[in-house]
């Protein structure tokens, strides 16, 4: 077994790298601490918005991953609830921050944001 990114995965073999890949966009939603810097850099891409980078620490506590996508920003109270799939990067930005401001007003500490990821695999 390989392990890569926490994860044990099997050896990959030449039939592996002969096979075209499927893909598939997995959905998370993860809690961001807003107490703090989160160390989370955002970049657009093709009328996307992705995570460009981001500190070990945010990427251990909440399992956010480079070129996740954000597709929502909400508040833990549900009161905010923004969408940002085809935001731009300044409006996304907007998004998180006024989710902030919103949880900092009302004594949170974090916010929830829905990722999604794209998947890479292999049919057998």
């Amino acid at each position: 077994m390989i392990k890569a990114s926490g994860a044990e995965t099997a050896p990959t073999s030449s039939k592996d790298e002969e096979e075209e890949p499927v893909y598939a966009i997995g959905r998370l939603k993860v809690k961001l601490a807003i107490n703090k810097n989160p160390g989370l850099d955002l970049t657009e891409a093709g009328g996307l918005v992705l995570v460009s980078a981001l500190s070990q620490e945010t990427a251990a506590q909440t399992g956010i991953q480079l070129l996740d996508t954000i597709v929502e920003v909400s508040t833990t109270d549900n009161i905010f609830q923004k969408s940002t799939k085809a935001l731009n990067l300044d409006e996304t930005g907007g998004a998180l921050e006024a989710a902030s401001i919103h949880a900092l007003q009302n004594g949170m500490t974090e916010i929830e944001l829905e990722l999604n990821r794209l998947i890479k695999g292999y049919f057998s």
